[in-house]
């Protein structure tokens, strides 16, 4: 498997739109934030075009408002697309480890449960971006490994603003060793080929946003639209 945050291999607009991404998910750069076009190319030390296209797929994904004139913003984030997003990654991620139950490789089971450690060290450490990174391997590592990374890309495409409530919620509203135990709920799951037991524990862990969200639009008004 290759190492999930490697993106060296990548063109670089695809590296750039990678980096921003993080940066705009984990709150470096915040909603409603102006980003310019000029700065993003001294950044990363390349021409206008690849940040140009890495800017156009943002705003595709949700995450940036191009206006003519104006300028680029961080767009803030829409309860609406969050609860879209999250409906729409529960049934394909349901679907996925009911797959994976029957075709998981033990290659697999063996990489997720390193993960699970490396999650453990990550929350020990109170390094919540790496923890996040961690948590997308984990899911992603499912996917791939029963062929189902067309299925991965819809999920990475539509998830951006959940991604960013995610964060918000580490620690306080979303206990990281919580978000362990459902972790290790599923692989338990995958290891005993239990489909039930899988998209149950799957469901449960992909729900908890919900319980999240009106404490995290009270705590952070600014972040989100109104």
């Amino acid at each position: 498997m290759r190492k999930f945050s490697d993106i060296s291999h990548l063109p670089k607009a695809q590296q750039i739109y990678a980096r921003l991404r993080h940066d705009i998910v984990t709150l470096n750069l915040k909603p409603g934030q102006t980003l310019s076009e000029k700065e993003i190319a001294e950044r990363f030390e390349v021409s206008r075009q690849p940040v140009r296209e890495a800017m156009i797929k943002l705003s595709e994904v949700g995450l940036l408002k191009v206006v003519p004139q104006k300028g680029s913003f961080v767009v803030k984030i829409s309860r609406t697309e969050v609860e879209a997003s999250s409906f729409i990654r529960r049934a394909l991620e349901a679907a996925i480890v009911r797959e994976a139950c029957q075709k998981i490789s033990k290659a697999c089971l063996i990489h997720l449960n390193m993960l699970l450690e490396k999650q453990k060290d990550a929350c020990d450490r109170d390094h919540f971006e790496d923890f996040l990174l961690l948590d997308e391997e984990f899911h992603y590592s499912i996917a791939e490994d029963i062929g189902l990374i067309r299925a991965w890309s819809v999920i990475e495409s539509q998830k951006a603003q959940m991604d960013r409530v995610r964060f918000l919620s580490l620690p306080h509203a979303s206990p990281v060793p919580q978000l362990i135990e459902q972790h290790t709920a599923i692989v338990r799951a995958l290891e005993t080929g239990s489909e039930a037991q899988a998209e149950a524990a799957m469901q449960s862990h992909l729900s908890s946003i919900h319980q999240v969200i009106d404490e995290l639009e009270q705590q952070y008004p600014d972040y989100f639209q109104q």
